[in-house]
């Protein structure tokens, strides 16, 4: 007698014995979908990415986030993990962390110093803004409404590392009231990471922007990941694709799957959410207060920072793991001075026009 035989099928187990004629396959047996299951499994991702990413009312996220939550936990002995890389670094995570490690590529040293810095006081100013707005009295305004008002996170920052040969004094003015650890750091941690990366060079360490949960994940693989069942299970088990954090590019249409892989396959890591494909599952005024966040964002680095915000990056992520995403804006290595003059202005105006297309657009400036 034949040995009964079972397949696991899209998570269910079923008797291919029982459910497919002699001389068949499952895939050959199964029908395609039609045009309206097609569809109703559309809708059914859709749905889940809206219910993932975004709180059904934008006043209604947190606003802030108390600095007692952050603990810089250089005792860790867990081996660092490669979660991304930037212009200026490599970054890193430990597991159980809320930080994460940024070292600086050859040449890059400076760039992140001086990322750290602008970091540091854009952290300070945002959540100054943010308790300010918490606390809005009675000016004649609408108080109600000013509450309610919500800007990106920047994450926290820490420990800016040296090289063992390095004098911290020197740059401790650029780079103010953080811990400067040394030899001793590079002693414990160095081992810590992959062999490639073991050589002391500058880190940097801030806090850590989660990715968006593992169903958001699952979500956003099978809504956009192109070919069939099977790349899409492979898109899903792949490790890299576990760090995913979203850019938001409210100002782009249709972008190419092509342009998004760190490897060969579907990639999560910085997945861009263009316009048209958040239109499909997102509301337009969760996609309004997006752009709202964003352009207060920049008034903040105007006007109160007096920067030109050149280059910064504004992407959906976690607070804390399992948590709705919220906007977050990062990256400040090519960020400069502005002057009140003309030319300020100017500056400030490419900054935001040569940036990736997180801004909206006017309609024809979006593509195709």
């Amino acid at each position: 007698m034949n040995k009964r035989r079972n397949a696991m099928i899209f998570g269910l187990d079923i008797d291919t014995e029982a459910s497919c004629p002699k001389g068949s396959s499952p895939e050959q047996a199964r029908d395609p979908p039609t045009a309206k299951e097609s569809n109703d499994i559309k809708r059914s991702n859709y749905n889940a990415l809206g219910r993932e990413l975004f709180h059904d009312n934008p006043s209604d996220a947190p606003t802030y986030v108390p600095q007692s939550y952050f603990r810089n936990d250089t005792s860790s002995t867990s081996k660092f993990k490669h979660i991304g890389r930037g212009t200026c670094g490599v970054v890193f995570a430990q597991r159980g962390s809320a930080f994460v490690w940024k070292q600086a590529l050859p040449g890059y040293e400076n760039a992140l110093g001086w990322e750290q810095a602008v970091q540091w006081r854009t952290y300070h100013v945002f959540e100054h803004v943010r308790a300010q707005l918490a606390t809005t009295e009675d000016h004649g305004v609408n108080n109600e409404y000013i509450r309610s008002l919500t800007i990106p996170l920047i994450p926290a920052t820490s420990t800016f590392v040296l090289p063992k040969h390095s004098k911290s004094p020197e740059k401790s003015k650029t780079i103010p009231r953080l811990t400067w650890n040394t030899a001793a750091w590079w002693q414990s941690h160095g081992r810590l990471f992959t062999s490639e990366y073991q050589d002391p060079v500058p880190t940097r360490c801030s806090q850590r922007i989660f990715p968006v949960s593992s169903a958001a994940r699952k979500a956003l693989v099978d809504a956009f990941c192109p070919g069939d069942a099977t790349r899409r299970a492979s898109a899903k088990a792949h490790p890299a694709n576990s760090d995913c954090i979203i850019r938001i590019y409210l100002g782009r249409n249709k972008g190419s799957q092509r342009a998004n892989s760190n490897f060969r396959g579907f990639s999560l890591r910085n997945f861009p959410l263009f316009l048209d494909r958040a239109r499909k599952f997102a509301r337009e005024i969760q996609l309004q207060d997006l752009a709202a966040q964003m352009g207060r964002a920049l008034a903040i680095c105007h006007w109160a920072l007096q920067n030109d915000a050149n280059d910064v990056e504004f992407v959906l992520g976690c607070v804390k793991p399992g948590e709705v995403p919220r906007l977050w804006m990062f990256d400040f290595d090519k960020v400069r001075g502005i002057e009140w003059s003309e030319g300020g202005m100017v500056q400030a105006v490419e900054s935001v026009v040569r940036n990736d297309s997180y801004f909206p657009r006017a309609p024809p400036e979006l593509g195709e």
